[in-house]
């Protein structure tokens, strides 16, 4: 037996009304977010209903708009599960004329006025931090978990969302997701190692790719990797594996002053060794499922993530190759702001990211790898009549007052858009034309956050 998670008792009593809605309906509705989070999220659903034998239709989606709620309203369903979003939008939820569960860990707007009609299990409710402790995959194991136990074999599905969201930095996962490892460890599911964070078939490819860490000259520069190399003496086709325990301390050292020799905050050094974790279901350490998945989503295509995620064995080579296109992306924009920089305000950064699927990472390497990491940034993509808006921050930033939820929920509406998100990472979508407007408001309104932390 393991060490059971610490569920409190309203939580197990909403868990038990989802269950009950889940045993009782023959066919269940999922709908889920694109990232990592939200794919892992959906495969543990789905993996938990075709154990109980339950047919489902699942969408993976980038916003949970008026044009999905038109498409929900016209289907016949019995049971709608909402994972990794729903609780912003509530209302439109309540609207819907079958049952519904959220599992959702962003901040919630308000319970639900029938809660046994719509069963709305977010994190914040049971006194969980949704930013640090508990991801939307977190929410979804946890009732899969009750419903069954068998299912507690998906675990690296749940850490591997929790990585997505990057609840794993700073030392290691936190709270109840630090509880579902330890379960998951004393099971033999999950095996617990410290390492550096790198992956690739040799060490020339780990560092071509790595993107967190970035390191300046080196990511996405295959000379520059070539050169640093060759000045510590290692050999490029060399496997990480391969490394002697010399080899790998020197690599580790110099990776390390590379990284401070750039600005970063102590954090981010510190991070470069970190735990990993090994799913003996998936065979692979939860962050290289995550990449992989997160690359799926983020270049539209969700079905080879999930696919992957539910056992498919010709995902994989098809999601590596996803990966590898992506990460080529996001590297060129990464390296077009390390040689141009980014605009500034007062108190923030900007850039222009042209692919919103892309834009939020670009932004938070940019910020926490050469940027100054005093402000914050907001990556601004131009989509027809709208500007999406992807902002990121910082632990260092949150615990100097910024709460980037606040600010993208009240700075989009201020111009006639909509947002929302976590304190170190949210989004939303204002009308083309004005977001000089949201920037200029944002920028005030940080400012005014970290005035109000000093006093």
């Amino acid at each position: 037996m393991g060490e059971e998670p610490s569920i409190s008792l309203p939580l197990l009593e909403k868990m038990e009304i989802a269950k009950k809605l889940i045993l009782s309906s023959q066919r269940v509705r999922i709908v889920s977010h694109y990232d990592a989070d939200g794919i892992t999220s959906t495969a543990i659903l789905c993996t938990m209903l075709l154990r109980q034998r339950k047919g489902f239709h699942a969408s993976i989606i980038k916003d949970l708009d008026g044009k999905m709620f038109s498409i929900l309203s016209s289907e016949e369903n019995a049971l709608i599960i909402f994972s990794d979003m729903g609780s912003g939008q509530i209302e439109e939820i309540e609207k819907l004329k079958c049952a519904s569960i959220i599992l959702d860990h962003h901040h919630h707007v308000r319970e639900s006025k029938d809660t046994n009609r719509v069963v709305q299990i977010n994190a914040h409710s049971f006194g969980i931090n949704g930013t640090d402790e508990a991801s939307g995959a977190t929410m979804c194991y946890l009732l899969a978990a009750y419903l069954d136990p068998i299912n507690k074999d998906l675990v690296g599905l749940s850490l591997a969302g929790n990585v997505g969201d990057r609840q794993h930095t700073g030392g290691g996962l936190k709270g109840i997701n630090r509880e579902i490892l330890k379960d998951a460890i004393s099971n033999g599911y999950i095996k617990l190692r410290h390492e550096l964070v790198l992956s690739g078939k040799d060490i020339s490819d780990a560092l071509y790719y790595s993107t967190d860490p970035y390191f300046t000259g080196i990511s996405g520069n295959m000379d520059g990797v070539k050169a640093f190399l060759s000045k510590i003496g290692i050999e490029p086709s060399k496997k990480l594996s391969e490394l002697t325990s010399k080899e790998m301390r020197l690599l580790t050292s110099m990776l390390g002053l590379k990284l401070l020799s750039q600005g970063v905050l102590p954090e981010v050094v510190e991070d470069m060794v970190a735990e990993r974790y090994w799913s003996a279901r998936e065979r692979m350490n939860v962050d290289e499922l995550e990449t992989l998945v997160n690359a799926c989503g983020r270049t539209g295509n969700e079905e080879v993530g999930l696919g992957l995620l539910l056992g498919d064995p010709d995902m994989l080579s098809k999601a590596r190759e996803l990966y590898h296109n992506f990460k080529e992306k996001v590297l060129k924009e990464v390296r077009e702001i390390e040689k141009n920089g980014a605009k500034e305000l007062s108190n923030l950064y900007y850039v222009v990211v042209d692919d919103p699927s892309i834009a939020g990472s670009v932004a938070y390497f940019a910020l926490a790898h050469f940027l100054n990491p005093e402000k914050p940034i907001i990556a601004l993509s131009y989509v027809g009549d709208s500007v999406k808006i992807s902002a990121r921050g910082s632990k260092h930033l949150v615990s100097k007052g910024l709460h980037f939820a606040k600010v993208c929920s009240e700075g989009t509406k201020a111009v006639g858009g909509d947002g929302g998100g976590h304190n170190i990472a949210a989004g939303g979508t204002v009308p083309k034309g004005r977001e000089m407007e949201f920037l200029e408001y944002a920028n005030k309104m940080i400012g005014e956050q970290f005035s109000a932390k000093k006093k």
